[in-house]
């Protein structure tokens, strides 16, 4: 199979700083991803564990097909420290008529500590507006749960602020935990 490498909607397919950088998300990467995304599904909106068929087919339905939109509905990315895949997300649940998009974030699960998790979500975040800004967005935003303050200090160190909690709004090991949305204007 030939997965696409480039997003149409996109003139640039790299965003990097220093040793950092994304890219589209890459075919190869569907495994591990699939694998951190098991490990970490208490932080994530996802129902139930990913079986390796489901993620295949993920991958060549959905996935592929959006490097092919002008306006695609979410642009996933690989993140990667010289060459090592440390971790993926993107832009999702893009409405381009308002020019707005959320950021996904997901580290490679033994990146989880408090030190790495702070180093690498702020790099993220600073190469992550780089891409909304190509893509011609305005404003990029973010959902948590808030299960630890340290995850909440990246973004507001890159300057998003508290647009919304909602109270007690999603079960997380037996607890209901608040939802943070903090957003930035580009």
């Amino acid at each position: 199979m030939i997965f696409p490498s480039k997003y149409m909607c996109l003139e640039q397919s790299v965003f990097s700083d220093k040793e950092f950088f994304i890219t589209p998300i890459r075919y190869q990467d569907k495994e591990p991803i699939r694998q951190w995304r098991n490990d970490q599904i208490d932080v994530l909106r996802q129902g139930h564990l990913l079986s390796e068929d489901e993620q295949t087919t993920y991958f060549s339905t959905t996935v592929q097909s959006l490097f092919n939109e002008e306006q695609p509905d979410q642009i996933l990315t690989s993140f990667f420290k010289n060459e090592e895949l440390i971790g993926y997300g993107g832009l999702v649940h893009i409405d381009w008529k308002s020019k707005h998009a959320e950021i996904s974030f997901l580290l490679k699960t033994k990146f989880n500590s408090e030190e790495s998790y702070l180093e690498k979500f702020e790099i993220y975040l600073g190469l992550i507006e780089k891409m909304a800004l190509e893509a011609g967005l305005h404003k990029i935003h973010t959902y948590g749960y808030n299960l630890a303050d340290y995850r909440f200090e990246p973004i507001k160190k890159q300057g998003f602020e508290l647009e919304a909690r909602l109270v007690k709004h999603k079960m997380v090991d037996n607890k209901l935990v608040d939802v943070l949305i903090y957003g930035k204007l580009l």
